[in-house]
């Protein structure tokens, strides 16, 4: 059986706490993303990002 993996994630890009957000500071927080499916299912993943 093959899966695929698709992983995303969003936050800044370094870090740098001793400066406020937005006033040159990273931000506190990161979101990380990830789906593990079967290799022959990933026509589903195509057909769940057409609805959004």
């Amino acid at each position: 059986m093959q899966i695929s993996v698709y992983l995303d994630e969003s936050g800044d890009l370094g870090w740098k706490f001793d400066a406020p957000y937005r006033q040159g500071g990273s931000s506190r927080y990161l979101t990380i993303a990830a789906i593990v499916i079967n290799h022959d299912k990933r026509h589903i993943l195509k057909r769940l990002m057409k609805d959004l």
